[in-house]
This record gives C-alpha cells, structure tokens and sequence, in this order.
C-alpha cells in the first residue's frame, strides 16, 4: 500500500503569503485560446486578481474568473511602489467557493535578469507582509 502523499514535499520554494492587487493578461500566443464574456472582466483580454502567496517558482492568485491549466498569462503588479510584469504557466486550478472564486497556482516562466529582479523583490516585499502580519 502506498504512503498519502504530503503536499509539502513537492514544494521546491519557500512561500510567502501576500495579498496585493494585481492583473492578469493572456500572453499574447495564447490569447487567441481563451475567449472571456463581457460579464467575467472589464476588457476582453485582462482580468483583475489577487496576488495570495508568491515563492521563487511561481505565484497564486484567487480570481473570479477561470482560467485553464496550460494557459500562459503576463501578471501585472505594484512591487516597491512601480508597476511590474512577470510571466508565469498555469498549472492548477482550485475553486475557492461558489460565488465563483478560483485560486490559481502558476509557475514562473521568465527567465531575464530583469524577471529575476521582479521575482526577488516579489518576494522581499511578501516576506515582509508576512513578518508584519505575525507579529
């Protein structure tokens, strides 16, 4: 019989939890796969978000809208005060509960220096909202 798998051990990176506003577009090869009604965003190609946990592998987000696995999205977001952009994979989708909401697990796909720059400073910045929040 097989051991239950721990969910912990599959995780590469520390996580920081977060909660900052955010935007999600389609990258523009996909774009053309996913088409959003007028009821689910404001615009045809963007979706408003909300950054939840962020570590060096990727970022999740709870979202209205969803958004299917495989699906390569850019992610707009304030970092130190100046609006950012990184490049991430969907790679799971949860419903949160039936309003709709949907977290949605996703893994970095940029691979610049300057991505590496967003992603560290991502992550300073969650690492210290998680410090206020427990303290």
């Amino acid at each position: 019989m097989s051991q239950p798998r721990n969910n912990n051990a599959v995780r590469q990176h520390q996580r920081y939890q977060c909660n900052i506003a955010a935007a999600v577009r389609f990258d523009e090869a996909d774009a053309r796969r996913v088409k959003l009604s007028p009821e689910a965003s404001t615009s045809a190609t963007t979706v408003a978000c909300q950054l939840i946990d962020a570590s060096r592998g990727g970022v999740g987000f709870s979202s209205k809208v969803y958004l299917p696995p495989s699906i390569r999205l850019v992610v707009s977001l304030k970092v130190s005060g100046i609006v950012q952009e990184v490049r991430v994979k969907v790679q799971r989708v949860r419903m949160l509960d039936r309003t709709p909401s949907y977290y949605i697990g996703t893994s970095f796909i940029g691979t610049s220096e300057e991505h590496g720059r967003v992603v560290e400073a991502l992550l300073a910045e969650c690492a210290q909202m998680e410090g206020k929040a427990s303290a």
